[in-house]
């Protein structure tokens, strides 16, 4: 989860929405496991989507519901996200009542609706959609330690083999639990984006006394 495993990336291109083999979910899966390790695992950082696929399908494999059903039960609906559960881990696919659209910006002062799929096994890292005020909501409970019990290997960024932390830059220098982490003696915060430099992104900056 922290970027470091050296697993061969799912996707062609961290930019793009495309998969190493397009619209077959299976074959995919079996591609991937053959390509061999990007270099040695925790002894650097780069990004990829492979580690979340992976997580999903232990989740499937423990609970017969699936990881959408459970992520929504267990996270989701005891905090009230009414909204965010209800646009759900396909919410690029389909019309979701006063939800914004995303989109892409073309140049020149063009824009094009964004519409995207993605096959189940990638929904783990495809994201949600939600609202300021349940994302709010969400935070007080889980600063409180009810959704997550150890917030420490939540926000930390992993150290590599060489004892340092490594981010996609000198500010977000850092990278936890699928979170970047901005480490500095002030303010440290963490920071939930996309790669996919097509969206119009909320970005959600964390401010509060993070330990490392």
């Amino acid at each position: 989860m922290g970027s470091s495993s050296g697993l061969p990336n799912i996707l062609a291109s961290n930019h793009m929405l495309e998969t190493i083999v397009l619209k077959d979910a299976q074959t995919l899966w079996r591609e991937v496991q053959k390509k061999p390790f990007q270099f040695t695992p925790n002894s650097r950082f780069r990004y990829n989507q492979t580690g979340y696929v992976i997580l999903g399908k232990i989740i499937d494999k423990y609970v017969p519901e699936g990881f959408a059903t459970y992520i929504t039960n267990m996270q989701l609906n005891p905090v009230g996200m009414k909204q965010t559960a209800q646009a759900g881990f396909d919410y690029l696919e389909l019309m979701v009542p006063n939800q914004a659209r995303q989109y892409l910006h073309l140049g020149e002062g063009k824009y094009k609706n964004f519409y995207g799929e993605f096959p189940y096994m990638l929904r783990t890292a495809a994201g949600m959609s939600s609202t300021a005020t349940e994302l709010a909501n969400y935070m007080v409970p889980l600063e409180q330690g009810k959704l997550v019990k150890n917030q420490d290997l939540l926000w930390t960024p992993v150290k590599l083999n060489n004892g340092r932390t490594e981010g996609f830059n000198n500010r977000e220098n850092g990278y936890a639990m699928g979170w970047q982490v901005i480490q500095r003696k002030y303010h440290p915060a963490v920071r939930p984006v996309a790669l996919m430099r097509q969206y119009s992104l909320l970005t959600l900056k964390i401010m509060s006394q993070l330990r490392y």
